[in-house]
């Protein structure tokens, strides 16, 4: 009994929480796939990485420095998808592109790196094709 009586008010605070996630962007106006993060930096569109062989990656923008701080570092395998990866173990790494920003250039990540079905896919010929492999 104790069970159903928890239930109504725990799914309450799951939906209050989701459309409290959801109303700053709203409320700021702020438009996705902008040019600049919320710093006023530029962004960078990237392969994110996901654990999945049916889509590998998903096309992203992040402001400079969470690619920088945030990708390069933590998903910086150097390895580009390919069809047996997952199986054994083993983690692909983001695909960013070069770009500069505060006077630094950076020279991005896997774009030389083969890998995909065939293992002769460039991570510059994916980034190219938004993403998909």
């Amino acid at each position: 009994m104790r069970l159903a009586m928890l239930r109504a008010p725990v799914a309450l605070i799951v939906v209050a929480l989701a459309v409290g996630a959801l109303t700053p962007h709203a409320v700021a106006g702020e438009k996705a796939g902008g040019d600049e993060d919320k710093g006023g930096g530029p962004k960078v569109t990237l392969c994110h990485r996901t654990n999945s062989d049916k889509h590998p990656y998903v096309e992203i923008s992040v402001g400079a420095k969470g690619a920088l701080k945030g990708h390069a570092r933590h998903h910086a395998a150097k390895v580009v998808w390919g069809p047996k990866l997952k199986a054994d173990h083993e983690r692909w790494g983001d695909i960013i592109p070069a770009f500069d920003v505060n006077g630094t250039h950076y020279d991005g990540l896997n774009l030389d790196t083969k890998g995909g079905p065939s293992g002769d896919t460039s991570g510059q010929s994916i980034l190219d094709a938004h993403c998909k492999v």
